[in-house]
């Protein structure tokens, strides 16, 4: 498609070579678009599956709410 624009700037054809050379700038945004949107929810749901991590005193896995009041 580049050499067709090539071509057709060549024979002073610019409002088609505008034309193809904006079908290609908008192929290129959508591009970025989709990897994006693809990179976010690759992002997302590897957040998703990822389990947390056990700490020493019990926090993240809710441990300190479970646990009995001491009755001195």
């Amino acid at each position: 498609m580049l050499r067709y624009m090539e071509i057709l700037d060549n024979q002073y054809n610019c409002v088609a070579a505008f034309a193809v050379a904006s079908l290609l700038a908008i192929l290129a945004l959508l591009t970025l678009a989709a990897n994006a949107a693809g990179q976010w929810k690759a992002r997302r749901h590897a957040m998703d599956v990822r389990e947390p991590q056990a700490s020493a005193c019990g926090f993240l896995r809710g441990e300190l709410h479970k646990r009995e009041p001491r009755l001195s």
